[in-house]
């Protein structure tokens, strides 16, 4: 049985481009899903696995009635409320050099290219820019240089409007199975939507694993159902065919 749901944000409960407004329906869907999972075991919990930054994911845990833990900055660590108190817990692989490592490659890419980093991240870079802008190719080749040169243990994903840097070994798939040992759960009790390369780690461990129709083609090939919906409804769908499958 599925006792839990993660989410990714950017493409599943909201369009991954900025700008785009979020679907008020999917924020009381979700609302409603938590409320009725405290009250009975057989409904699961929804929380969100996402490369957002910390605050961004508490501000929508709150309006989305989440008090398990979610995975913020791609895997990086997990938290949740309890009462009026938030754990949270970092992943351990983490290291002052490493954090060094961020802010002088930060400070390198930012001069060079004039771009600014997402702002909330303290354990991971993300630069966003315009979908397609050609700037995104010259940024991932020259931290890759970077990266090389200076022997960082980091990676870098380039996506459609952003580039992510990121510690070896963390990823939204770590972050999954650390929010899993910390709920007392198994991998396969849990599902795993998202959209894209990099939550195909987390997706991959998971239970069950699905995508709603805007995904990458690679994803929809590997995942256990496609729904036929875009974006939140795409999810909302993906959240009943599971607790259909629950029954």
């Amino acid at each position: 049985m599925i006792c839990a749901i993660y989410v990714d944000f950017d493409g599943c409960l909201s369009d991954e481009l900025p700008g785009v407004f979020m679907d008020l329906e999917i924020i009381q869907y979700i609302r409603n899903m938590n409320d009725k999972a405290q009250k009975d075991d057989a409904i699961p919990f929804i929380a969100i696995n996402s490369g957002r930054p910390q605050p961004f994911i508490e501000a929508h845990a709150q309006t989305m009635g989440i008090n398990h833990f979610s995975v913020f900055e791609n895997g990086v660590g997990i938290f949740r409320f309890r009462s009026s108190e938030m754990e949270m817990v970092i992943e351990p692989k983490i290291t002052h050099d490493m954090i060094l490592g961020f802010n002088d490659l930060t400070e390198k890419i930012s001069k060079r290219f004039k771009v600014e980093k997402q702002p909330g991240k303290e354990y991971s870079l993300t630069f966003l820019l315009p979908k397609n802008h050609p700037k995104l190719i010259e940024i991932e080749k020259y931290g890759m240089e970077i990266i090389t040169e200076n022997n960082l243990p980091l990676y870098i994903e380039r996506g459609l409007n952003f580039i992510n840097i990121n510690i070896n070994g963390i990823t939204k798939g770590t972050g999954l199975r650390l929010a899993a040992i910390n709920e007392g759960l198994n991998l396969d009790e849990i599902a795993m939507i998202g959209d894209s390369g990099g939550d195909w780690n987390a997706m991959k461990l998971s239970g069950f694993s699905a995508c709603p129709n805007n995904a990458r083609e690679q994803i929809k090939k590997k995942v256990d159902y496609v729904s036929p919906y875009n974006l939140s409804k795409g999810t909302i769908d993906i959240i009943e065919q599971i607790l259909e499958k629950n029954k």
